[in-house]
Order: C-alpha cells, then structure tokens, then sequence
C-alpha cells in the first residue's frame, strides 16, 4: 500500500466535510468521539519521509488514550483510531498495555500487545467482526469473570498462554479422565506425572511457569514416568 502526502490544510479541514462529518457524527454516538481540531501535528511514518497527520481525541472510556491518525491512499483520504490501554500494573519506562487501531466507526483493523515499548503479540480479526468497543468489552469480561484466563491471556502475553494455564490448573482434570480411561492400573501420583505431557516445554526452549516452579527431584521424578509409561510404556488399551 502506497500512502501519499496529506497537506496541513488538507488535515485541518478534514473533519468539516460533508462525508467525514456524517462518520463522525455516527462515531461520536458509539464512543462518545471528541477530536481535538487544535492538536493537529504531524508525525513520520516509520522508515519514510512522509509526515502523518495526528489530532489528540478522547472518548467514554476514560482509561483509553485515543488519537485520530489519516492516511491518504489513491487521493482518498482515511481517518484511523489509534487507542491505547495502558497496563495500570506495569511498573516499565515505555508503554505497557493494549493499542487498538479502528475505524473512525469503531471497527477493528489491527491490535497489539506491548510491553515496555515492544510489541510483544498481534491481535487478529475475527470472523464476527467485532467493534473496538465489543474488543475492549470481551477483554474487561475476561478480567471481571475469568482473571485467571485474563492473566494468561493478557498479562502474560504469551502466544502459547492457553498451555501456561492448563499446566498450572488443569492437569488435575486431565489426570482423573486418563485414570478413568486406564481403569485405575497406576497409582494415583502416576496419573498427575502422566498429565505433564504436553504441557512441561511449550515453546523451543521455553517451559511452562508450572513446570519451573517444581523442584528438580519432582521435575526428574515425572521426566521418569513420561520416558518410561507415556513414551516407551504398553500401547494396548484396556
């Protein structure tokens, strides 16, 4: 995609014509969208020599910083949200937290996960095509509702964090289902040792926070079991 140049005045007047005034006006009843006409400064893109116009904006959520960003392509001028919600946790010398890039509608276009000022993870649209507003919902129901999946999921930010969370709550479950499934044939703590699979080494050379939390003698006791009953053990089925 080939953005061109977008002059002062062309940015300046951007918000009073006919067609961004009818945008804006549907955008300002879902967000509650205030630009700030005055704030207008030009910011480089990354790697080129054009200069982006950028107006300071607020919206309901107070907790999210927002600006409003155009970009030209094809002579056609685009206006874009750039939000961020920042990680109150965070105790870094950069940004920290969610950047939600929509629409000027609230439709999501691109999102990422920062820490310290890198990103650390992208978000991808989904097929239901959910607003900036039901992103940020979805994201504050995980939190009030489920905060261990919120921690995983967000917190930790890990593209394998779903792993990280079966490894520190569900191993249990899945050594009753294999107890079950076994007939009772090992002791008990077998089970607990067999459900490790899968869920000690998540990434190359990355193991899970559950993992790394046992000692060495449980972390060589379940390695044990594994080599011996999971990988090297019977294949008939009871």
């Amino acid at each position: 995609m080939k953005y061109q140049a977008i002059a002062a005045d062309e940015a300046s007047n951007f918000f009073s014509s006919t067609s961004s005034k009818e945008l804006f006006a549907k955008t300002k009843n879902n967000l509650d969208l205030k630009i700030d006409n005055a704030s207008l400064i030009f910011e480089y893109i990354k790697n080129t020599s054009l200069a982006m116009p950028v107006f300071k904006a607020t919206t309901k959520y107070r907790k999210m910083s927002t600006e409003v960003f155009l970009v030209k392509v094809e002579d056609v001028i685009l206006p874009f949200l750039f939000n961020r919600i920042a990680d109150e946790k965070a105790q870094t010398k950069e940004f920290s937290g969610i950047i939600i890039i929509s629409k000027l509608n609230g439709d999501f276009v691109n999102g990422y996960k920062v820490i310290n000022g890198a990103f650390v993870s992208q978000f991808i649209k989904n097929t239901n095509n959910y607003t900036t507003e039901e992103n940020i919902n979805f994201v504050n129901s995980l939190r009030d509702n489920f905060p261990g999946l919120y921690d995983y999921y967000y917190a930790r930010a890990h593209p394998d964090y779903n792993h990280n969370l079966m490894a520190q709550h569900y191993r249990s479950t899945i050594a009753d289902i294999a107890q079950t499934f076994d007939n009772n044939t090992f002791p008990r703590q077998i089970y607990e040792d067999l459900a490790w699979a899968g869920l000690r080494v998540i990434d190359e050379n990355t193991n899970s926070i559950a993992w790394n939390n046992l000692t060495t003698e449980e972390q060589e006791r379940i390695k044990s079991n594994l080599l011996n009953i999971f990988h090297n053990g019977t294949k008939n089925c009871n």
